[in-house]
């Protein structure tokens, strides 16, 4: 809910935003001078309608769009918004990766195997996380998992963005669901 006077004080939703428009929108009104609230409690229930792989990894690569695309106009400000989660991409999807590959033939493999040992770490570091906010193990082991196999669509995500918007392409939205 937002009250109708800050809604049009910011301008609303930015038109161009095709995805995590209301994180921009909760930047603008912070920059504006009000505050966002967060009530600990259920307001609505979102149904994802996930059934498929595929609709999942299409929603990981609208988030990664949306990190770029929010983190492009707001990471001049001071808040500099979703900036950290895309140097996470690109580390976690591309850069690790790459070195790895890069330095397999020196190492005979070697580097692949560290690249694997410290995506288990980050695996069991977000499993952990979950465990202490009291999260079933179950829940845990499906969250870090997702997490941290979701930087690759998430990069695909980033990758789309700047292409798009260096080729001066115009943005736009980004399905998850498959069509009925």
């Amino acid at each position: 809910m937002v009250r109708a006077q800050v809604f049009r004080a910011v301008g609303g939703f930015r038109a161009d935003v095709i995805a995590g428009e209301d994180d921009e929108f909760c930047v603008r009104v912070r920059r504006a001078g009000w505050k966002i609230l967060l009530l600990d409690t259920a307001m609505a229930r979102h149904d994802a309608a996930m059934k498929h792989f595929d609709e999942w990894c299409r929603r990981a690569k609208r988030t990664g769009h949306a990190y770029a695309q929010v983190a492009a106009i707001h990471s001049k400000s001071q808040e500099r918004y979703f900036v950290r989660d895309c140097r996470r991409i690109w580390f976690w999807g591309l850069l690790l990766p790459l070195i790895a590959l890069c330095l397999a033939p020196f190492t005979r493999g070697l580097s692949l195997l560290v690249m694997l040992g410290l995506y288990a770490l980050q695996f069991s570091r977000i499993y952990f996380t979950g465990k202490r906010r009291g999260w079933s193990s179950g829940d845990a082991l499906v969250y870090a998992f997702f997490t941290v196999l979701a930087k690759f669509p998430a990069l695909a995500g980033l990758l789309a963005y700047h292409w798009r918007k260096g080729r001066g392409h115009s943005l736009t939205i980004m399905e998850h669901k498959r069509s009925s």
